[in-house]
């Protein structure tokens, strides 16, 4: 079961992540990115996940049905997006940008050696605030 202590470790260990390796920064001639999505709550929820490139072109769609506690975390997005859309069950969709400053530990948005930027998002309905976005780096092999 994930919990508020489990999203401070995994925003703890992204960002150590995002921090290893050599300190030179390089950008990586993919253009993949790693998505997961984790249903922190104890209920069953359908995500609806959309990114559009800066065209405004849907890149990346997917439905995921996520029990209480569970997550995808196999997800590539074919692309660089310029933001996420995210439904959860029948709500309104919330926008998210693609700007690591914007999430949840404050990424710098590079990433070191064959690294790219990733997308953790994170829903936990008792905080009431929606879906937090957590930037890390990793390791995406291309298609």
């Amino acid at each position: 079961m994930f919990t508020r202590r489990s999203l401070l470790i995994t925003v703890s260990a992204l960002g150590t992540v995002s921090l290893a390796g050599c300190s030179a920064f390089s950008n990586r001639g993919t253009t993949n990115h790693k998505l997961r999505v984790i249903n922190g709550s104890q209920e069953q929820h359908y995500f609806s996940i959309t990114a559009t490139n800066e065209d405004g072109e849907a890149i990346f769609e997917e439905t995921l049905d996520l029990e209480g506690g569970t997550a995808d975390e196999d997800l590539v997005i074919e692309g660089t997006p310029a933001e996420i859309s995210v439904t959860i069950d029948d709500s309104e969709p919330e926008t998210l940008p693609w700007d690591p400053q914007t999430g949840v530990g404050n990424h710098s948005g590079e990433c070191p050696g064959e690294n790219t930027l990733s997308l953790t998002i994170w829903y936990e309905q008792m905080d009431g605030d929606g879906v937090k976005p957590i930037f890390g780096c990793e390791y995406v092999q291309d298609q």
